[in-house]
């Protein structure tokens, strides 16, 4: 009985983490961005220098159409595409 309430125990810390504690942790790393998600909705896209959007950057958009910028990505600085 012991080990079967271990585990309840452990899947419930592991969903409370997935499910509420990172993702207010992964909101808080990715700062708030003037650049406009232009109707993207929850969705990533690479900035193009135009605007507030800065070149070589990954924003991210939540469902409000909010942007945050999650900083210079790879791809972006590359083909200005999430994946090259």
């Amino acid at each position: 009985m012991q080990s079967s309430s271990n585990s309840f125990c452990f899947f419930f810390l592991l969903v409370l983490c997935f499910g509420v504690l990172c993702p207010l942790i992964q909101a808080s790393e990715c700062p708030k961005s003037n650049c406009n998600c232009n109707g993207i909705r929850n969705s990533i896209f690479c900035g193009d220098g135009q605007g507030d959007c800065l070149h070589g950057h990954a924003y991210i958009c939540n469902a409000a159409g909010e942007a945050c910028d999650s900083g210079v990505n790879t791809s972006c600085r590359q083909c200005n595409k999430t994946s090259c």
